[in-house]
């Protein structure tokens, strides 16, 4: 098996080397010439490294030598880790004597089969498995009791490369997939290798490139491949022609297989990315990939360098990132709302191609898999252990420590053997303390002691790990202090803290960590600590304080020399009555912040003008999240009075950039807006809430990417536009609209006679999810022809809705609401105006709640004008008793019911019996009873109960009383039923 080659290593010696501290250790101890003549080789034995390792398979020498080179490199790294571990210990030593004078646990496999029932819970579902492996039959069986709780027409598609589990299944013909055809192939070829431009396409490179995908025979990931690969040489004909006619082609036919393909896109990656590339074997097959814990694994293993010296190794591992991203080496990246990668996963087949090129180095241990050779870097996938006996603990590099492997914590008496360990993952472990014996793991420079719900603290011995890099702590519950020696970390760039609710403090010498880029507190709700500590921070990039007790006064003088700061998650303004935290001006030269950025209690700030005007939010080009939040109003009115008249100065002084994409206004107390705010050209989201005094909106309807618009709790509300002329542009983006508790709210738009009728005002061209609640005096909505989903609730007309509704423009050949799916009425008036003709517009509809409203009437009058099939139904209704369709349309279910999969009776406090009718619902699947009190049986239900998969009761005393499992006289009647769940309350 190929070996493989260290190529970061021998860049990260090299640049240690050349680094400023080694250089002062070299003219301390007298070695300088040594240090440069050991750099100068490492450089031109790194020149032949790349060649060496594509003919280490043709010439057993070389990769004899490989092999010897690999081993004298890691001795190479070790030997300088000493030499910098013994200099920084010095240096503390001199310092000392000048200063002289947050339960593990995983679910059980039971919990996790009831989680399943409840998720699927009569629903239709479609359940894709994807490269199963799995031949044995019985397993099927077990896992076909499970699904059979879902509704009827759910679907289950697999898919495998071996024709023993179709077999397994009992399916006799399984569809086999025959690849894309040629066309296909060049299209998609084509598609990855120009984009949407082809125009600057050779016909020449056409013709070769047809042949290409030709060879590719069909298959997606191999096109995928060879698109990445020709997409950095579009314009050279050779290296296209040098494929085509390449062995690859030879060996793909030998050995059945894509695998040369992968290897080929593989050999093209620069040598420092292979290495990252084949680390990832580590991680189990479709395992989701956490990108900063791949980036600092990389970074503990030494393979980020920056070639210039100028990147830090986050930025250059970010880099790495999308790089094997773009080249499909990784695949399915999870974004935040920001657009900022979070997650990852690597195809089954290029997770073989890294445990191929990783050879002996790595080792994924899983039931039953022998080990090979003496891996440097080892991973746990079950929680069947292999005894590190087993292993050469004295040469691991990585430990990574997966799902909660309980028997490793009885191994941690390994700890002085593990002399080169880089790596070490703890996580989910059930340890109470960490051994005083850590320090012995000297080369350590990532440690996850994360979920460690019993460990309680840290030993002051942890402060000798000097070359630690990334210290996690999330999620230790039972944490209450960190030693005074964690100043001591020097090299530390993460602690992350996230979660540590037992956490009562932070040790001064935190100070001294400065090379710390991120340090995460959040919801230490019992941390209290002097904030000033951190402004000692210089280097600090990203700092979360989300929930975190220590900050609730305000913010540290001094925050705004953080000149590297980019990721900040709050700002919090103190009262400033010892002048003891920041004032908003902290903010001026921290221009780099990027990401979400919310603001707290400018409710608080006295003089808006002076302490506001040099926040300079509007050279912070990269902050796309904005929350102004103004916090509790203060007890004195004369004081209120005050702060609300200054508050559209503060409020024009915070003006963003206009690459903001999402601002959230809370607390706002004046009676209108700052102009800014119809200038953000690229908002996507404005969320409005609580702004007691405003009476009108400004013209948003003029910004071309708003999608999502919520305003909630605006009392003074009147007019959502107060300008006359709305013009041509009319929400072109917006996708949902909410309205809440706008008491005062009268319509859409102020003209001269404060009237308005519905076909004055322009369609939203593309709103799809509506929502309004508790706003009683609104009379005038502009009308959405392509909603999907209305919500209507608390005092709201349905006279007014219907009549939006109805409202058909010229332009438009759609019928009004035919896109309806979801229809959720609540405590409306009006209920009476529903006509027959608004019912048969709702051909799409699927979902109808109508909880605590009268609106139940629809059912035994209108219904059968619905023209849609329900799948599911919610009512509730005061009566003792409900016809669920009139009597004269005979006992069969009216079209509208006869698919229906769910209804559930929410709150029918009087209901003795369940409507008769439900007898006769023979597609009925979930049966849902909701706080009914007075229910005393599910008789009339009988005839329908052998077709019912779940069955939930809550809040039904009586009913609890007949079908309780252990003494419920009539718990035989339900016990076929697969899922039941009954509670008191």
């Amino acid at each position: 098996m190929a070996e493989q080659i260290p190529y970061g290593v021998a860049t990260s010696l090299i640049n240690k080397i050349a680094s400023l501290a080694f250089r002062e250790i070299g003219r301390i101890y007298g070695v300088m010439d040594d240090l440069e003549k050991l750099k100068a080789t490492l450089e031109s034995i790194k020149l032949v490294l790349s060649d060496a390792e594509l003919k280490q398979g043709q010439d057993a020498t070389v990769a004899h030598w490989i092999k010897r080179f690999k081993q004298v490199l890691y001795d190479a790294d070790d030997l300088l880790d000493d030499v910098f571990i013994k200099d920084l210990r010095r240096k503390r030593m001199s310092q000392m004597l000048e200063s002289l004078k947050k339960d593990a646990g995983g679910d059980s496999l039971e919990a996790l089969q009831q989680k399943l029932r409840e998720e699927l819970n009569g629903q239709n579902y479609m359940l894709v498995l994807d490269d199963v492996w799995n031949e044995d039959h019985s397993k099927w069986s077990d896992l076909r009791t499970h699904l059979m709780c879902g509704g009827q027409g759910s679907k289950l598609l697999v898919t495998t490369r071996s024709t023993l589990v179709s077999k397994a299944m009992g399916i006799d013909e399984p569809y086999v997939l025959r690849g894309l055809t040629d066309e296909q192939s060049w299209t998609l070829l084509k598609n990855l290798t120009f984009g949407e431009d082809s125009s600057r396409m050779r016909s020449e490179l056409q013709t070769i490139g047809k042949e290409i995908a030709k060879k590719c025979k069909g298959v997606p990931l191999a096109i995928k491949i060879i698109g990445g690969f020709l997409r950095i040489s579009v314009e050279e004909i050779d290296q296209w022609s040098s494929l085509l006619h390449g062995d690859i082609w030879r060996l793909c036919e030998e050995e059945n297989s894509i695998m040369p393909v992968l290897n080929l896109s593989y050999r093209n990656l620069r040598p420092e990315l292979r290495q990252c590339f084949a680390y990832c074997c580590l991680y189990p097959k479709d395992s989701v990939i956490g990108k900063d814990e791949c980036i600092q694994l990389w970074m503990a293993q030494g393979y980020l360098a920056s070639l210039t010296g100028t990147q830090s190794m986050e930025d250059v591992g970010n880099n790495y990132v999308k790089i094997l991203l773009m080249r499909s080496f990784f695949q399915d990246a999870l974004m935040d709302e920001n657009g900022h990668i979070r997650f990852l996963k690597m195809h089954d087949l290029m997770h073989d191609l890294a445990t191929s090129v990783a050879g002996n180095d790595c080792y994924l241990h899983t039931e039953g898999k022998g080990i090979v050779g003496r891996p440097m870097h080892v991973a746990f996938e079950t929680s069947t252990i292999c005894s590190l006996d087993v292993l050469d603990v004295c040469k691991l590099r990585t430990i990574i420590h997966c799902n909660i492997a309980r028997n490793l914590a009885g191994k941690l008496s390994f700890m002085k053997k593990l002399k080169c360990l880089r790596a070490l993952n703890l996580s989910f472990n059930s340890m109470t303390q960490l051994p005083k014996s850590i320090d012995k793991v000297k080369h350590l420079r990532y440690l996850d002691l994360s979920y460690s719900l019993k460990l309680r603290s840290l030993p002051e011995s942890i402060g000798n790990l000097v070359c630690l890099q990334t210290l996690k702590l999330k999620g230790c519950k039972s944490l209450v202090s960190l030693p005074e020696s964690i100043g001591n970390l020097g090299c530390l760039q993460t602690l992350n803290l996230t979660f540590c609710e037992s956490l009562v403090s932070l040790p001064e010498s935190v100070g001294n960590l400065n090379y710390l880029h991120t340090l995460i507190l959040t919801f230490c709700n019992k941390l209290v600590f002097p904030t000033k500590i951190i402004t000692k921070l210089i280097n600090l990039k990203e700092l979360d304080i989300e929930g975190c007790k220590a900050f609730e006064d305000g913010m540290p003088v001094g925050l705004g020399k953080l000149l590297s700061l980019q990721s900040l998650s709050s700002f919090v303004v103190g009262n400033n009555k010892k002048d003891t935290s920041g004032k908003l001006n902290e903010l001026k030269e921290l221009v780099d912040l990027r990401g979400k950025l919310t603001i707290r209690n400018l409710g608080l700030v006295k003089d808006a003008a002076s302490e506001s005007n040099e926040t300079n939010m509007r050279s912070k080009k990269h902050i796309q999240d904005l929350s102004l939040l103004w916090g509790i109003r203060c007890s004195d009115s004369s004081e209120y009075e005050i702060r609300k008249s200054e508050s559209l100065v503060l409020l024009d002084n915070l003006c963003p950039h206009q690459n903001l994409r999402s601002l959230h206004l809370e607390g706002f107390p004046g009676v209108r807006f700052s102009d800014w705010l119809i200038s953000l050209i690229n908002v996507v989201r404005i969320f409005l809430w609580d702004l007691p005094n405003c009476k009108h909106l400004p013209p948003l309807e003029r910004l071309p990417c708003l999608r999502v618009l919520k305003v909630d709790h605006m009392g003074s509300l009147e007019w959502m536009d107060y300008y006359e002329n709305i013009g041509d542009v009319f929400f072109p983006s917006l996708e949902e609209l909410v309205i809440n508790y706008c008491n005062n709210l009268r319509g859409w738009q102020k003209n001269a006679n404060e009237t308005q009728n519905h076909l004055s005002l322009p369609p939203f061209p593309r709103l799809s999810y509506l929502r309004i609640d508790n706003c009683p005096k609104l009379t005038c909505m502009p009308s959405f022809p392509h909603l999907v989903e209305l919500e209507l609730g608390g005092g709201n007309s349905v006279k007014l809705m219907l009549e939006t509704c109805m409202v058909k423009h010229d332009s438009s050949f759609i019928s009004p609401l035919s896109h309806l799916k979801h229809l959720w009425l609540r405590e409306v008036t009006g209920i009476e105006a529903m006509a027959v003709d608004w019912m048969k517009n709702l051909t799409s509809l699927q979902s109808l709640d109508l909880s605590r409203s009268s609106a139940i009437q629809i059912l035994s009058r209108h219904l059968q004008y619905l023209p849609s099939q329900l799948q599911e139904l919610k009512i509730s209704f005061n009566d003792d008793k409900l016809d669920l369709w009139k009597h004269t349309q005979g006992r069969d279910p009216p079209h509208a019911l006869s698919s229906l999969q769910t209804i559930i009776f929410s709150r029918c406090r009087d209901m003795k019996a369940l409507p008769e009718q439900i007898g006769n619902l023979q597609s009925l699947r979930v049966l849902e009873i909701r706080y009914c009190p007075k229910l005393e049986s599910l008789d009339e239900a009988d005839r329908c109960l052998t077709n019912i998969h779940t069955l939930r009761i809550c809040g039904c005393p009586i009913l609890k009383r007949k079908y309780d499992p252990d003494s419920g006289e009539d718990r035989a009647k339900i016990a076929h039923i697969p899922n039941i769940s009954i509670y008191g309350d």
